[in-house]
């Protein structure tokens, strides 16, 4: 029988689901953030920490520049998901803090300028991969609501790790 509209993916999308796996067992899960399940489009999948702590130095001089190290200072990396961290001017960080951290200044610095500072705020995130940013944001903003629309895989895991660094937040799956 012919496929759907919505069953039809490109040959791209194709790629991208075929080089993955699927959902990681308890180890993966626990270790999620060195795993071969979390690596943005474009980028590789973690090659172990000599590979990671190039990455950190690199992301960290790029991102020196746009965001204010006092800010990512400002919020704790959680442990859960077990990042390779590296010393950011004398706290633990790793690269993808740093990054997702240079996201979540551009939101507040816009919320903070605006009407909006007065209010709870609904926040929308496509594709947040593991939640690095929505735990930022949820770490420095009145949040009323963070929606999050990715991949079934990577709805699992940053669900997870949403649910385990912000107990005090209620989460619902759709």
């Amino acid at each position: 029988s012919k496929p759907a509209d919505v069953e039809i993916v490109s040959s791209f999308w194709n790629q991208v689901f075929d080089e993955r796996p699927n959902y990681p067992n308890l180890n993966g899960l626990l270790a999620l953030r060195r795993s071969e399940f979390l690596y943005g489009i474009g980028d590789s999948r973690y090659q172990g920490e000599d590979a990671e702590r190039d990455y950190f130095d690199r992301t960290a001089y790029v991102f020196e520049s746009s965001v204010p190290r006092e800010f990512v200072h400002s919020i704790a990396e959680p442990a859960f998901g077990a990042p390779y961290v590296f010393d950011f001017g004398g706290k633990p960080r790793s690269a993808s803090f740093i990054l997702n951290a240079a996201t979540a200044w551009h939101v507040v610095s816009q919320i903070r300028g605006s009407d909006l500072v007065k209010m709870p705020i609904d926040i929308c995130e496509v594709g947040p991969g593991w939640g690095g940013c929505a735990y930022q944001l949820h770490s420095v903003l009145p949040l009323k609501s963070y929606t999050l629309i990715d991949l079934p895989q990577n709805l699992f895991m940053s669900s997870t790790y949403l649910a385990t660094v912000l107990p005090e937040r209620k989460f619902n799956l759709v």
